[in-house]
């Protein structure tokens, strides 16, 4: 892979392509929570905004509807080698990752050496 060089800092990943088509095949998950975030609220907003915005109870019913959708027209999410998950397992990985603090960690040392 070749070198991605940003204020001398070489941002290049070898599963960069791996991980960027992994996170597209989660789109249509993302999409069918922000469409349960939009009508629970009312908002019209993006589901990062919706999160941000709303109380804790309101995040709460978000998520619970998530996890008891009785919809046959749930998304799939898969594993990184294209294994379905079951969709109570589907919500717990999705929602663990919003609020992790993984990126941070390892971004932040990237991103502090870039601005220097």
């Amino acid at each position: 892979m070749n070198e991605i060089i940003v204020h001398q800092v070489n941002i290049a990943h070898y599963r960069l392509v791996e991980l960027s088509k992994l996170a597209d095949q989660a789109k249509p998950f993302y999409d069918w929570v922000e469409k349960v975030a939009k009508q629970l609220t009312g908002y019209n907003k993006s589901l990062s905004e919706i999160l941000l915005t709303v109380n804790k109870s309101q995040i709460k019913q978000i998520i619970l509807s998530c996890y008891s959708n009785e919809s046959e027209e749930k998304p799939f999410l898969f594993d990184g080698v294209g294994r379905v998950y079951e969709h109570i397992k589907v919500c717990f990985y999705f929602f663990a990752w919003l609020i992790r603090d993984a990126p941070q960690q390892r971004l932040s040392p990237l991103v502090s050496r870039m601005q220097k």
